[in-house]
């Protein structure tokens, strides 16, 4: 005679509820954040933020550079920036005397007297949805975005800012590289004298 063989359908209940509670905490370690739609201002710049550099130009203007304290923590001091890493630049017009010139000090510094009226920003991720570009053009896992002092969006295009820094491909599309690794290095903020005007790449 053949034995039957019973099973309990109990046991098959427990044991798989069993399972999936070991299965659901890696689940949700594993589940990644949700990719953020557009690059956007973070509300703790520039307290979450350290200065690398002041790049001065001959037509008279001033830039600082800042990257998140995280991603310089995480850096190294290597040849490419950690994901989620975040460079933003700020800028000023220098004082001018009564003829026009710029004043400069016995270093030959400016000082700041006009803030511009937008910032910029480049954003390092891994995640960013194909909706996050303007276009076709990328800088490996950068994007860009241009903002008012106050974080609202600053209506310029941002296209060039990826036909630009694809001229930059080493170091990882960054033409203040070799700044931030001389800060990193360093632990000074480092003052750059740039012989271009405007956006022209030192």
């Amino acid at each position: 005679m053949k034995h039957l063989v019973h099973f309990n359908t109990n046991h098959w209940y427990y044991l798989a509820l069993g399972g999936l509670c070991i299965l659901l905490p890696f689940l949700a370690s594993r589940m990644e954040k949700p990719a953020p739609l557009i690059p956007t201002l973070p509300a703790d710049f520039p307290a979450a933020f350290t200065q690398y550099a002041t790049v001065q130009r001959p037509d008279g203007t001033l830039r600082d550079l800042y990257i998140n304290t995280p991603a310089l923590a995480a850096y190294g001091g290597g040849y490419d920036l950690p994901d989620g890493s975040i460079l933003v630049i700020t800028g000023c017009t220098a004082q001018q005397d009564s003829a026009g010139k710029w004043i400069t000090d016995q270093n030959g510094r400016y000082t700041c007297a006009t803030a511009f009226d937008s910032l910029h920003l480049r954003a390092k991720r891994r995640d960013w949805p194909d909706s996050a570009f303007p276009g076709d053009d990328r800088n490996g896992d950068w994007n860009y975005g241009s903002f008012t002092p106050s974080g609202a969006a600053f209506a310029e295009p941002i296209t060039p800012c990826f036909q630009c820094h694809n001229t930059a491909e080493q170091p990882d599309f960054t033409y203040t590289f070799r700044l931030l690794a001389e800060y990193w290095r360093t632990q000074q903020v480092i003052y750059s004298f740039c012989d271009q005007t405007g956006r022209t790449p030192c």
